[in-house]
Order: structure tokens, then C-alpha cells, then sequence
């Protein structure tokens, strides 16, 4: 110190006042080092900002003290040599000690010494505040640390109270949204909230207020309920809200922030919900992590609004939201996300979903972390179809929260896409384990992947356990899991039942009419087959669906293609098609180009087929056709086999073996095999192809490749033939009888193949005794 207080006598007025505001510029960045480190509270910032301000005079003062102190310089010292100087007679005149007292008070020595108590009183007062907040002491003890909630607690979030409906639902959201990144508390989704109201008689869409909140969090065991109101203040608003117990109603907290107008919304319940967060027992870091609710959200209120009605919409509704929003707030990351869910859950229009999912991508930075990663991962599963990187994106969000619910489950579905099957069933489990009343995705998904691995009975159980819950029939997915499992009948029965029901034209009955044509084909019943698809196609005629028109179109090809192995009506039906609704008039993302190449590489057409892979390589872009590398393997391998290039093909059919359809590049590989001649891999590959159980086999969404369902029975036929030549009776046998058994009742064209089947099985019979 001794030294530092020399250097100072040393330094002029400016040079002191340069080395303080260096020195104190220092002092505040590493404040703000300890504060985001250690979650500090928010008075200490300003507290050494203060205290600074409040030491720059003094160090001022104390330069100029100390500087009117220094020895006269101006006098120049004796040489040696110079002639004596004459002393004058008279004795000086004393000058009268004024600054004394000053000199006394204003040293260095005193300054710095003043400096350090300063800052060490803010740090006793600091560590004070944080033991008291941590040990639940006085008015800074948190609820969690005090005993009056739990770490992690279920809470429920009330429908704020206003004059303003939509500034209530929009202020809502904002405040779920942010509340939603708290690590203190558990926050009760908005579906499983509706679940419960309608287990109560309640409309599931209505206004949660208050004493609704409560009662609901009573039922489920929630700790707390979250509930607040906005009032005018002028052109501004006031927003209140409080934590209070589900039973009593006590309140265990209450906080207040006010607008000045309707651009400070956002901000205020941003600050309104980290002092809530603050109160509750989050730490003040993990407050802090987080971007504040502009950046997570929007700043535009009406666009928020927007956003907010979405909810319990159905998907149409819900996009037209979404796109109103988005005019507003074009970097709206949010709802660009929301908008490209909605358009996929639709299955349609992907072009669109594409450009939603990328303008998410884009604007992640306006996303909390938890979202930002979502929005990658989305990409990456939906657009570029870089699984592991959408892998790593999950893993990061479950390591971060290991029962993040949307993290566990789109982790799930991208292992199933690579075909770890059997650990994604434990994320959906432990999916339908944290929120049991909500059937999807948890319940769908589970049961999807027992399908996959062959486990009827638990894919029923999961059924079973989801119709005692929620009191619904779940007759399709029981149709589905007969299906799979090869009982034909009785899905078609259960199908029926359903069709019955639904309103002629619909969307309902394009879906399941879709489900018909494939299983009546794959019995064999070719012309009920074709009059489920005609009904659907005239259903999306009038609906004004015209991708979906065409894809109608390209199941009754794979069917005439893949049962009668006929290729005349196929072209005419599928040309037709074409001239009425021209690819052109669709989106190039939404033109079914792959699907194309494949069936008229299959027909013999190479030209065309070329032609549309050509028009393809021009009309979508290279970073999208990544994403397509199944399908334009699959593209390469049906054109090779119908070259005549039987290597090539069996190379790109193998390689087309991922994503989620494991079947789609089965059969045209055993194809290719059995045009090349080699029996053995022909046959394992077709009664692979047949045996190998897959929950969308029969489903109308995977269309666009080889005829999944229709096929299994050529395939059975198949199979007994090329075990027939090679001399394996026992499995030609086994697979004559299946084949005859499924085409028991097929079309009159196709049972000369039934009879043959059956004489060629009765006569191994004879000859095996």
C-alpha cells in the first residue's frame, strides 16, 4: 500500500481521475462476473455502482488535497560552483496552516482504506442476504426453503383476469412461457389441465380461473396455484399475481409490476415472473440463464395475442393463427414452429411445414434454450433428416431436465428412425409415467413401437390402459394392431364399423376408406379395393385437395403393379391423373416425384421415370433432397433393376434401409434379387418382407412407396414358389397355405393363382406323406 500511495502523490489531478474510472470500470466487470457465476441478488449491481460514484469525489478531493501538499518545484536547485545566494535580513513571514485539518482527513491512505470497508460492508451485506434467502430467514427466505413448497412442485397456471379478454390470454402466455423454464417448479401443461376439466364436466376449452385453477390442483395433487389479474392504470396496465395453496387459498406470495403502455407488456411480465421465480426458491443463475420474454416470445402484443389462440384449436384454425401472428412478427420463432407442427400433424402441404421448420431454425436465437434446441432438433429430424445431430440436440435438453416431455419424446421417435426401437419404448413410457392423462404422443407412440417389435399384447395393453383412462373406444388403433398382426378380418370388420359412421366425403372417410383399399387388396378384392380409393379420391376432389387426389392415385397403381403385376390400367389411371391436376400446379416438395420415378421404373417407362428424377434434381433444392435419400435410393434402385443393372440396384435398395419406414426398401430389393436370379436372397428377402411386423403397413400415409400392405400376398405367393424350386417343401408348404388362406375370397381374375397355389400345396402333402 505504501508504495501504491507513493505512485499516487506522483499522479496529477487527470492522471488520478483516468486511473479511478479504469479501476472502477474493472470493479463493476467483475461484479457482473460474480453475478452471473453465482445468481447474486439484483441490488448488488447498483450497490457497487453507488458506491463507486459516491468514492469519485472523494478520490477527486483527495488528489487535490495531497497535490496542493507537494514541495514547491518551481525553485531550481543549487549547482555546485554558484556564487553564494544572500540570505535577507528579515525572517520569514509564517503563512497560516489552512489546509492541515484536510491534508489530515483527505490521504490516500484513508481513501483506499474507505474504498475497501465500502466494499467489503457489500459483501457481508451480500452473503447475509443469500444465507438468510438459503436457510428461509425473514423476508428473504424463499418458499422452498422455508418448507412451505417443494423443489420442483406441480403448479398450475390460472387464466389471468382482465377487461381485455385477448390481452389476458396473450399475458397468459407470456407468463407460461416464461414460468415454463423455471427449474424450482414443475408447471401443469395446458392439456393436462383440459383433461381434468373434462373429467369434471367442464368444457375442456374454457377459461381456467382461479377457483377453477384450484379445484383442478386439488384433483391433481398440485402444490400451488398461480392466478393474477391486469388492470388500466391510464394508457398503462398493473399486473398482480400471487401463489396461493390449492385447499386453504392461502397466499404464500404475491408480486406486482406495472406497463407503462401496451409495448412495455412483455417486459413487465418478464420481470414480473423472475421476481415470482426469485421468490419461489429458483436460483438466481438459473434466473438469469434464461433470454428475457421479448426475446423468447415476440414483442409485438398483438402477435402475442395471436399466438395465444391457438390453443385447443383445431389445426386449421390453429395455422390461420399462426399465419396472422407471422405477418405481424415475421422472426415470430415461436409461432413459425407452431405453424410448421400444425402443417405436419396434417400431412400435407410440405413444402410449407419445410419453410416453417427453417424459419424457426433461422430465428432460434428469439428462443429460450430449452426451445432454441427444439427448434434445431426439428430441423434436423424434418428437413434435413440429420438424425444424430437431432439425437444430440434431445440428449443435451434430457440432460439438462431428464423428464422434459417433448424432449423424451421426439428423442423416442428419432432412435425408432434408426431402428432402436426398444429403447424408445422406455422414453414413451416414461412419457405416459409423467403424464398419464394424456394419450398423445406418449400412449400413440408406445403402442406404435410395440407394433414394430412384434408385441401385440403389450401394444394392447397400451390400448387398454388409454380406453380405461379416457373413455374412448380406440377402435381404429385396435383395427391397426389386428392388422399387423395379420388378422385381416377383423380389422376389416372393426374398419367397417367405423366407415359407418363417418360422414360420406369427409376427411375421416378418405382416411379410413385409404385403410379399406389397402387390406381389401391385400385379401385379394381388387375391385372393392379400387372402389374405396375411387370414393376417396372423389372425397378430395371435392375438398379441393389435389396432392392428396394424387396420392390416392399412386396407391391404386402400387396395387395393380404389386398384386396383378399389370401395367397398362396402372400408367392410363396414373397419366389421367396427371393431365387433370399437372405436377406443376403443386409445390415441387409436394409433388410426388419419387413415388413416380418408382412406378414407372417398375412399369418399364424409363424415359419418364428419368425425366421426373431429372425434374427433381432441377426443381428442389440440394439441401432438401438430403432429407429424401431414402426414397431417391429406393428412385436409383427401381431404375437399375429395370436396366437390367442388378449390382446397383441391390447396393441402393440396401442403403435406402433407414428412417422409419423399415419395410419401403424391402421388397425392392428382394425384387431385384429375384430378377438377378439369386433365389436364396430373393426368398429370405420376401419372406422378410411379409413376416416383418410394422405399424404403418397398412396405413394410408406411407402410399407413396412400394404397396406395404397389398403386397404381403404376392409376397406369401412368392415365397412358396422360390422355396418350392430351391427344395424347401416344409416352408413352400407353410407359405401355400398362408397365400391361400389370405386369397380365400380374392376377385375372380386372380383365382386361377389361388387354385394353383392350392393344388401345388396338396400335392407336397401327398409327396411328404
Amino acid at each position: 500500500m505504501k508504495n501504491l500511495i507513493n505512485e499516487l502523490h506522483r499522479r496529477s489531478l487527470w492522471q488520478v481521475l483516468g486511473i479511478y474510472l479504469a479501476g472502477a470500470w474493472i470493479a463493476l466487470q467483475v461484479v457482473d462476473v460474480v453475478n452471473q457465476n453465482f445468481g447474486l441478488p439484483d441490488w448488488v449491481p447498483p450497490f457497487a455502482l453507488i458506491l463507486l460514484v459516491i468514492g469519485l469525489p472523494i478520490v477527486l478531493a483527495t488528489a487535490f488535497v495531497q497535490e496542493g501538499m507537494k514541495p514547491d518545484s518551481a525553485a531550481t536547485p543549487a549547482q555546485p560552483g554558484d556564487p553564494p545566494v544572500a540570505q535577507p535580513d528579515t525572517a520569514p513571514v509564517p503563512t497560516p496552516d489552512t489546509n492541515g485539518t484536510h491534508h489530515k482527513l483527505f490521504t490516500w491512505r484513508n481513501a483506499l482504506m474507505g474504498g475497501a470497508a465500502a466494499f467489503a460492508l457489500l459483501g457481508v451485506l451480500t452473503a447475509g442476504y443469500l444465507a438468510m434467502r438459503t436457510a428461509g430467514i425473514g423476508p428473504a427466505g424463499t418458499l422452498v426453503a422455508k418448507g412451505l413448497l417443494e423443489e420442483s412442485a406441480a403448479v398450475i397456471l390460472a387464466d389471468l383476469d382482465a377487461e381485455d379478454e385477448q390481452l389476458a390470454d396473450a399475458a397468459t402466455e407470456a407468463l407460461r412461457v416464461d414460468l415454463s423454464q423455471s427449474t424450482a417448479i414443475r408447471l401443469v401443461e395446458p392439456a393436462a389441465v383440459s383433461d381434468v376439466l373434462e373429467m369434471m364436466g367442464r368444457d375442456p376449452g374454457e377459461r381456467v380461473t382461479a377457483g377453477v385453477a384450484r379445484e383442478v390442483a386439488e384433483r391433481e395433487g398440485a402444490a400451488a396455484v398461480i392466478s393474477g389479474e391486469i388492470n388500466r392504470a391510464g394508457v398503462g396496465y398493473v399486473f398482480s399475481v400471487q401463489m396461493i395453496t390449492p385447499a386453504e387459498g392461502e397466499v404464500l406470495t404475491s408480486q406486482r409490476e406495472t406497463a407503462a403502455d401496451s409495448t412495455e407488456v412483455i417486459p413487465a411480465i418478464d420481470q414480473l415472473s423472475s421476481r415470482l421465480r426469485e421468490r419461489i426458491g429458483e436460483s438466481l443463475k438459473s434466473i438469469r440463464a434464461k433470454p428475457p420474454l421479448d426475446r423468447v416470445t415476440t414483442s409485438n402484443l398483438e402477435a402475442l395475442r395471436l399466438y395465444s389462440q391457438t390453443q385447443n384449436q383445431d389445426n386449421r384454425r390453429a395455422i390461420a393463427l399462426y399465419e396472422q401472428a407471422i405477418a405481424i412478427d415475421s422472426g415470430f420463432a415461436m409461432a413459425w414452429r407452431g405453424l410448421a407442427i400444425r402443417l405436419g400433424n396434417m400431412g400435407a402441404q410440405r413444402a410449407r411445414e419445410v419453410a416453417a421448420y427453417r424459419y424457426a431454425f433461422e430465428n432460434r436465437d428469439r428462443l429460450t434454450e430449452r426451445e432454441r434446441r427444439l427448434a434445431a432438433a426439428s430441423y434436423y429430424n424434418q428437413v434435413t433428416f440429420e438424425i444424430d445431430k437431432a439425437i444430440v440436440e434431445y440428449e443435451a435438453l434430457l440432460e439438462r431436465d431428464p423428464d422434459d416431455e417433448t424432449a423424451l419424446n421426439n428423442l423416442g421417435v428419432a432412435l425408432g428412425r434408426i431402428g432402436r426401437e426398444e429403447r424408445a419404448e422406455a422414453l414413451y413410457l416414461r412419457k405416459i409415467e409423467l403424464s398419464p392423462d394424456e394419450f398423445a404422443p406418449g400412449y400413440w407412440n408406445a403402442y406404435q413401437t410395440r407394433l414394430n417389435l412384434g408385441n401385440f399384447d403389450g401394444a394392447r395393453e397400451i390400448l387398454d390402459s388409454a380406453r380405461v383412462r379416457f373413455g374412448n373406444d380406440y377402435a381404429w388403433q385396435y383395427a391397426m394392431a389386428s392388422a399387423v398382426e395379420g388378422d385381416l378380418q377383423k380389422a376389416e370388420a372393426d374398419l367397417l364399423a367405423i366407415w359407418s359412421e363417418i360422414e360420406p366425403g369427409s376427411g375421416g372417410a378418405t382416411f379410413i376408406g385409404e385403410d379399406l383399399a389397402a387390406i381389401a387388396a391385400a385379401r385379394g378384392r381388387l375391385i372393392e379395393a379400387a372402389a374405396y380409393v375411387d370414393a376417396s379420391i372423389s372425397a378430395n376432389k371435392d375438398l379441393g385437395r389435389p396432392a392428396e387426389v394424387l396420392e390416392d392415385v399412386v396407391q391404386a397403381a402400387w396395387i395393380e403393379l404389386a398384386v396383378r403385376d399389370a401395367t397398362g390400367p396402372a400408367m392410363e389411371r396414373l397419366d389421367g391423373a396427371l393431365d387433370l391436376y399437372p405436377l406443376s400446379d403443386l409445390e415441387p416438395l409436394d409433388r410426388p416425384y419419387l413415388a413416380l420415378v418408382q412406378i414407372y421404373a417398375r412399369a418399364g417407362d424409363l424415359d419418364r421415370a428419368r425425366s421426373l428424377l431429372a425434374e427433381l434434381e432441377t426443381e428442389v433444392p440440394e439441401e432438401l433432397r438430403k432429407g429424401l435419400t431414402p426414397e431417391l435410393l429406393r428412385a436409383e434402385g427401381e431404375i437399375a433393376v429395370a436396366q437390367g443393372r442388378y449390382d446397383d440396384a441391390t447396393r441402393d435398395f440396401r442403403r435406402s434401409f433407414r428412417g422409419e419406414c423399415k419395410l419401403c426398401g424391402m421388397a425392392g430389393l428382394a425384387h431385384a434379387y429375384d430378377r438377378a436370379g439369386e433365389r436364396d436372397s430373393a426368398l429370405a428377402l420376401w419372406e422378410r418382407f411379409a413376416t416383418t411386423p410394422f405399424a404403418d403397413r397398412y396405413a394410408p400415409y406411407v402410399v407413396y412407396t412400394y404397396a406395404l400392405g397389398p403386397g404381403v400376398g404376392p409376397a406369401y405367393e412368392r415365397v412358396a414358389q422360390l422355396a418350392d424350386e430351391t427344395g424347401d417343401l416344409e416352408k413352400a408348404a407353410e407359405y401355400y397355405a398362408r397365400f391361400v388362406e389370405l386369397w380365400a375370397n380374392a376377385d375372380e381374375e386372380l383365382q386361377p393363382r389361388v387354385q394353383a397355389a392350392q393344388a401345388r400345396l396338396e400335392e407336397i402333402v401327398r409327396e411328404r406323406g
